[in-house]
């Protein structure tokens, strides 16, 4: 019987299998992560963030992780069938935090600063730890704690009503108030990193 491999170039079939996997492990992981809410779809999930019928900083950050490993499926599905298809011309590329540094690396000192992980991205900068997930230039949370203090800046839809920034600043203290940076949402999403890592470096603990 003929495999799914059969007639392939040696490389491309090695190539498709590992992507098969990838693909695999990242639709698990997401079913396994979305069991673990409660609830059935994503949107759901979100309208309980934005009622604020769960905690807004883990449910935000369980949404975008979830809309993460969706885009990161999706652009593997898409390759798989741009292979199988021969590799024509226009070539889709794959959507990750990887694949997206390496084409646009971040100038120093974060470049080298930056771990990749599925569901965002981590950085150790001057001492502070980061921690940053980022769909869209609208859809992202950053956390990082300094001397002790956890700070988080994030688009969560749940803040108060005087807010009118993009994203909000969730103090240690509780507070919640506009983004004191000013942050838009105009650029992309690599250009947001560069802007959010470049504000904590400066002053990791804003007012």
């Amino acid at each position: 019987m003929d495999t799914f491999f059969s007639g392939l170039d040696p490389e491309v079939a090695l190539e498709l299998a590992e992507l098969s996997r990838r693909a695999f492990d990242l639709r698990e992981q997401r079913k396994q992560i979305l069991r673990e809410t409660g609830f059935e779809e994503a949107a759901d999930l979100l309208e309980a963030v934005r009622s604020e019928r769960v905690d807004v900083r883990a449910g935000y950050d369980v949404w975008l992780t979830l809309a993460l490993l969706q885009e990161q499926h999706e652009s593997i599905r898409v390759w798989i069938d741009w292979r199988c298809r021969g590799g024509p011309d226009n070539e889709p590329g794959i959507a990750s935090w990887t694949q997206t540094l390496a084409e646009q690396p971040l100038p120093e000192p974060y470049g080298s600063a930056i771990t990749a992980h599925s569901d965002g991205l981590s950085a150790e900068l001057g001492g502070v730890p980061v921690l940053a997930r980022i769909l869209a230039p609208d859809a992202w949370s950053v956390e990082w704690t300094a001397e002790d203090r956890r700070w988080r800046l994030d688009t969560a839809p749940a803040r108060p009503e005087d807010i009118t920034t993009t994203a909000c600043l969730r103090r240690p203290d509780g507070s919640v108030v506009a983004d004191p940076w000013r942050l838009g949402s105009e650029a992309t999403r690599l250009h947001t990193l560069h802007r959010l890592l470049e504000h904590i470096a400066a002053d990791s603990e804003p007012r």
